[in-house]
Parts: structure tokens; C-alpha cells; sequence
């Protein structure tokens, strides 16, 4: 998107890791038009607070693009008690798509895109069974299924949104080699 000359907002939520990546992109792109804004998608004021942020400064919402993803070991719950893989990719991209919806209309069509994982066809979504607990946790299996939830809710999106007004989009990027695919998947 930059390349193209788009105006980009990265969301992060680390200041300094995600000023740091925004001035890389700005510096191989040569757009300066980069800016930032710093929320952990898993706390959902957090997400409220990024979202009144993006429309208080952005005329006009084209794209949102929902790449949050981590693979942890240990179980951790969000400020809400919320499993964190679960809120931070699922329910975090939910609320933001909802509190952005109004926007991306506007743009007719909008598009959100997710980016899933190919780890999610390990797993079978129920959504009882969508927040393992503290006995039986697996942060393989759990990022499992937050990626299969991701997929299932942009289908719904798509199901219950015009497709003139905004188009949803998920796709798996690919194997990288990443510290959580290396730990999980050798």
C-alpha cells in the first residue's frame, strides 16, 4: 500500500517497535505518508480509543487490514479475562471492524482483509470450545482456532454485509519462519 502511495496507519502495540517499522516502510517506499497508532488489540478500550483515533484523524477509511497474530506457550487472559489469543485475534478485530464499519462504507466498497493461517486447519471451530482454559491450554491448538474464527467471522461479515458497500477478504500468507512456527510445527 505504501508503495502505491497510499496513506498507511500502522497499528501497533509497542510505540517503539511500531515507530520503528513505520519509518522502514517510509524509508524503502519513500511515502512519508505513514503514521501510527498504538493499541493492543487485545484490550478492547484499547481498541475503542484506536478506533475513535482513526476516525477523529482519517477523512476517508479504504482498507483495513487485521494482521495481528502471536503464538504463545502460556495462557494469558486480556484486561476483560478474555483468552489473549482469542481477544487479541478475534474479538479485538471484531470490535474494530464494527466501530470502523461506518467508514469503510463510505468508501464504497470498502475492504477488510484478514490475514488468517494455514495453522487453522488443524483445528475444528465450536464456539463453546473457542477459549481453552487453563487445564487443558495449548497455544498451538488455541492459535489454531482464533484463525479458524477469524476466517468464519469475515464469512459472516460477508454474509450479512453488501458486498457494494464492503468486501471482506481472508487469506493465509504462507509458512514464515517465525519463532511461534518454529516452537510449534520444527
Amino acid at each position: 500500500f505504501a508503495v502505491c502511495g497510499a496513506t498507511v496507519v500502522l497499528l501497533g502495540r509497542d510505540a517503539v517497535k511500531t515507530q520503528r517499522v513505520r519509518d522502514e516502510i517510509a524509508r524503502r517506499t519513500g511515502n512519508d505518508t505513514l503514521t501510527t497508532v498504538v493499541a493492543d488489540m487485545g484490550d478492547l478500550d484499547e481498541v475503542r480509543r484506536a478506533a475513535d483515533e482513526l476516525t477523529g484523524r482519517l477523512d476517508r477509511l479504504d482498507v483495513l487490514v487485521h494482521n495481528a497474530g502471536a503464538l504463545t506457550a502460556t495462557r494469558t487472559e486480556s484486561p476483560q479475562g478474555t483468552e489473549m489469543t482469542v481477544a487479541s485475534q478475534v474479538v479485538g478485530p471484531f470490535l474494530l471492524t464494527s466501530l470502523l464499519l461506518d467508514r469503510l462504507t463510505e468508501a464504497a466498497p470498502g475492504r477488510v482483509v484478514t490475514m488468517s493461517s494455514g495453522g487453522m486447519y488443524s483445528a475444528e471451530l465450536t464456539v463453546d470450545g473457542l477459549e481453552m482454559d487453563a487445564d487443558s491450554y495449548n497455544g498451538t491448538k488455541q492459535y489454531a482456532l482464533a484463525k479458524r474464527a477469524q476466517v468464519t467471522l469475515n464469512e459472516l461479515w460477508g454474509e450479512r454485509i453488501d458486498r457494494r458497500s464492503v468486501v471482506f477478504h481472508a487469506m493465509h500468507p504462507g509458512w514464515a519462519d517465525t519463532p511461534g512456527v518454529e516452537a510449534s510445527l520444527p
